[in-house]
C-alpha cells in the first residue's frame, strides 16, 4: 500500500515537472538538455544554434520523418508496433540493441532522459513522450528534435552536425549532405 502511494506520487512529480517544462518549451528554446548535461558536463554544454522549422524544407522534414518515424503525424507518442519489432530483435541478438521509439521518445529522453537502456527509462520515456503530445504541436516536436537530437559526440542538432561535418550550415547543404545527416 505504502509502494502504490510512494509510486503515484512519484509518478505525479514527475509529470508535474515534465509538464512545466514542456508548456514552457512550446515558446521557448531550451539552454540546454539533460543529455547534453550528462554527455558534455555543465560547464561544457552550450545551446545548439537552432533553426526555426518555417526554414527547413518540408522534403527534408518528410524524409526524417519517414526515416526515424514513419507513422509521427498519427501516433499519441509512442509507436506500440515499434516496440514489439524492436523487442523481437532484442530477443534475437541476446541484447537491447533496438529501442522502437518515436521521433517524440527520441526528444523526450533528449530533454528529460539519459541514455542508459534500461525498461524503467523506457517506460518513463513512454510517459514523457504522450505528456509532450498533449501539450506540444508534432511541428513543435519536430523542430525542437530538428534541433537538439545527438548526430555525434557533442553534436546537437541538424544545423550543428551541419557545421561539424561540412563546415556551413544546415540550409546551405545539400540534399545529399542533409540525407547523410538523418543517417546519423
Amino acid at each position: 500500500k505504502i509502494a502504490l502511494k510512494v509510486a503515484f506520487y512519484m509518478h505525479l512529480i514527475l509529470l508535474s515537472i515534465v509538464g512545466i517544462f514542456s508548456i514552457y518549451y512550446i515558446n521557448s528554446n531550451p539552454s540546454t538538455t539533460t543529455l547534453m548535461l550528462y554527455r558534455d558536463g555543465y560547464d561544457k554544454a552550450k545551446q545548439p544554434s537552432f533553426v526555426p522549422l518555417r526554414k527547413i524544407s518540408a522534403t527534408f522534414q518528410l524524409d526524417l520523418t519517414n526515416r526515424e518515424d514513419a507513422k509521427f503525424r498519427e501516433h499519441w507518442g509512442f509507436d506500440i508496433e515499434a516496440i514489439q519489432q524492436a523487442q523481437a530483435l532484442n530477443e534475437k541478438a541476446g541484447y537491447r540493441a533496438y529501442g522502437g521509439s518515436t521521433l517524440t521518445q527520441q526528444l523526450a529522453r533528449t530533454l528529460f532522459l539519459t541514455p542508459h537502456k534500461t525498461y524503467m527509462r523506457k517506460y518513463i520515456e513512454l510517459l514523457i513522450a504522450v505528456e509532450l503530445e498533449l501539450i506540444m504541436s508534432k511541428d513543435r516536436i519536430l523542430e525542437l528534435y530538428i534541433n537538439y537530437a545527438e548526430l555525434g559526440e557533442g553534436v546537437y542538432g541538424f544545423n550543428d552536425a551541419a557545421l561539424h561535418y561540412y563546415n556551413k550550415s544546415f540550409l546551405k547543404t545539400t540534399p545529399d549532405q542533409k540525407l547523410r545527416l538523418i543517417a546519423l
